[in-house]
């Protein structure tokens, strides 16, 4: 009589064979289609993320607002620039850093490009709480640093020489 052989047990930690199952054509094809579709539907491409940063949109508020406090101007004044030289921004920023377009605020008159540091070097004859200051420092009137100030500029050490000379004179 023949014996059957019994089937041995995998080994432990062996991989167990499976049989990969066919997709049928039909099935297969309708795969593909919908990787073609979410393909197409990719928003940005890395060109076109790099184009949506050189433009600012006027429907797009935050946009017109971020602009606008990164010049120093008013959001009307963005919207009229845009709606003068297009969207793209480089162009925007070279309208509004044209001396007729610039409108600062008044609190923010008188500060320089370089900031508040470089502002304190300086005297604005137009902040009357600077002239008032400098003219309690060096003991004289306001009408005596405002001639200072037109005859020898707006420099803090300059007018207080200026003031120096005076008021040993």
């Amino acid at each position: 009589m023949a014996t059957a052989k019994k089937a041995t047990p995998a080994k432990r930690g062996a991989p167990k064979k499976t049989v990969a199952k066919k997709a049928p054509a039909k099935k297969a094809a309708a795969k593909k289609i919908a990787v073609k579709k979410a393909a197409a539907k990719k928003v940005h491409t890395t060109r076109g993320m790099a184009q949506d940063r050189r433009q600012v949109s006027a429907e797009a508020k935050y946009e017109v607002a971020y602009e606008a406090k990164k010049m120093g101007v008013t959001q009307a004044a963005v919207l009229a620039a845009i709606k003068k030289v297009g969207n793209d921004r480089a162009k925007i920023e070279a309208e509004l850093t044209k001396p007729a377009a610039k409108k600062t605020s008044a609190r923010k008159a008188g500060h320089t490009a370089r900031g508040i540091a470089q502002d304190r070097r300086q005297v604005s004859a137009e902040a009357k709480h600077e002239v008032a200051y400098e003219a309690k420092k060096m003991g004289v009137t306001s009408d005596q640093v405002l001639a200072a100030i037109k005859k020898v500029g707006n420099d803090r050490a300059k007018i207080e020489v200026e003031l120096k000379k005076n008021k040993n004179a």
